[in-house]
């Protein structure tokens, strides 16, 4: 038996710590390597949960853009109609009736055209405003969608209003002499779909909680329940334009012509949809191309979001493609590469 003291059972004691040692870091490296291998997995678990999230918030972006541009579409293209209908003294003279039914004797001649414009694009800066033999200022507001800051709006257009007549007399405000100003009526002419039970609105009462000490301004709420002669074959206009876009979400072209043709059957605005046809329907197609126009332009931007979020997560390149046709149906791979591509050269968000 060999002595412990000897040589070589020194150099085999010391061969065996050796090994200890290197099972040692062997068993440590395996350990850093499984705990590396769960990292990399609740990592991977991580990224794939933050993907899943961010999938379910583009997903209800989406959703909630498609029902805000449906709305603002058939909002602007309804006011649009609005705006152009009433600026021809024949229709503008049916308004006033169906608004003063007790002022039979009103004519053409007596009613002026009074809605205000823009002073860098000469567009209408209001709805419509008439002034009636020179005392009296009629502002008319259409809605669909309702909002009770129209007041306000209204309060601002009633001033320039105001403002616009007494400089068409030559009057001096900031004269010593009193000016002369006409009388004033204010109507909201509403046309969405959701129930309004008001049939007026006070702006003392709507925003200084009835504070007698504060101004008041009131305007009266007209809508299918309570609208007569022209203004109700207007709203029936708009709930026709409701129906057909939700027929024809996809054909809008075909969503315009069913609104006139049915419109002209139910006797609504007859004759001002078969003299102003071509009109009113370049009018409804240039406001719907220039939503879809946004529309484009906002899905576009998304698309390059939900990239640069998928890049940051290390997603690899065939993973985003997959992923941005599957958000995004009508996307070839062919475009989801080129989007994927313009984003890496272009990483910042401020060039897209």
């Amino acid at each position: 038996m060999a002595d412990n003291q000897s040589p070589s059972y020194k150099s085999i004691s010391k061969e065996i710590e050796e090994i200890k040692q290197d099972l040692a870091e062997i068993a440590k490296k395996l350990s850093d390597a499984q705990s590396a291998l769960v990292n990399s997995e609740n990592e991977r678990s991580e990224l794939k949960k933050n993907n899943l999230n961010l999938q379910k918030q583009l997903k209800e972006e989406k959703e909630k853009n498609a029902r805000l541009e449906h709305n603002e579409i058939q909002r602007n293209v309804k006011d649009s109609v609005f705006t152009h209908l009433f600026s021809i003294k024949e229709y503008a003279l049916q308004l006033y009736k169906a608004l003063f039914q007790n002022d039979s004797a009103v004519s053409e001649d007596d009613i002026k055209l009074f809605t205000l414009s823009s002073v860098l694009t000469n567009q209408p800066y209001n709805d419509l405003g008439l002034l009636i033999r020179d005392i009296l200022i009629v502002l008319v507001e259409a809605q669909s969608t309702w909002s009770e800051n129209i007041i306000v709006r209204l309060v601002g257009y009633y001033y320039n209003s105001v403002i616009k007549y007494i400089n068409e007399h030559n009057q001096k405000i900031h004269g010593t002499k009193t000016v002369i100003i006409p009388k004033m009526k204010a109507f909201v002419v509403y046309a969405g779909e959701k129930k309004i039970d008001k049939t007026t609105l006070s702006l003392r009462d709507l925003f200084y909680g009835g504070d007698e000490e504060q101004p008041d301004f009131f305007a009266t709420v007209i809508q299918a329940n309570n609208g007569s002669g022209i203004l109700r074959e207007y709203i029936g206009f708009c709930e026709e334009l409701n129906t057909q876009t939700e027929l024809y979400p996809d054909d809008r072209e075909k969503a315009i012509l069913a609104t006139i043709e049915i419109c002209i059957q139910k006797g609504y605005l007859v004759k001002y949809l078969e003299d102003h046809r071509k009109e009113v329907y370049d009018i409804m197609v240039s406001y719907f191309k220039t939503f879809d126009a946004s529309r484009i332009d906002r899905t576009d931007y998304a698309q390059r979001v939900l990239v640069a979020g998928l890049l940051m997560a290390h997603h690899t390149d065939e993973e985003i493609i997959t992923i941005l046709t599957k958000s995004f149906s009508y996307l070839t791979e062919d475009d989801a590469k080129v989007i994927l591509e313009d984003v890496k050269e272009n990483p910042n968000e401020e060039d897209w």
